[in-house]
């Protein structure tokens, strides 16, 4: 089974944005260079994250 991918090692394109591996150059969604783009948690993944730890509190 292979090993889930953390956010942290993963870029967000930013022109469609996408989740990409941390070394990808482009984009494989759209193609759009990723040369300038520093890995971490997209936007929408660390609401996911979150929304996730706020219920699993009130559980």
């Amino acid at each position: 089974m292979a090993e889930p991918v953390k956010l942290e090692d993963l870029k967000t394109c930013p022109k469609c944005g996408e989740s990409n591996p941390k070394d990808a150059r482009h984009c494989s969604h759209c193609g759009a260079s990723l040369a300038n783009v520093t890995p971490g948690p997209a936007k929408v993944e660390v609401k996911r994250a979150k929304l996730i730890e706020r219920l699993r509190k009130k559980a």
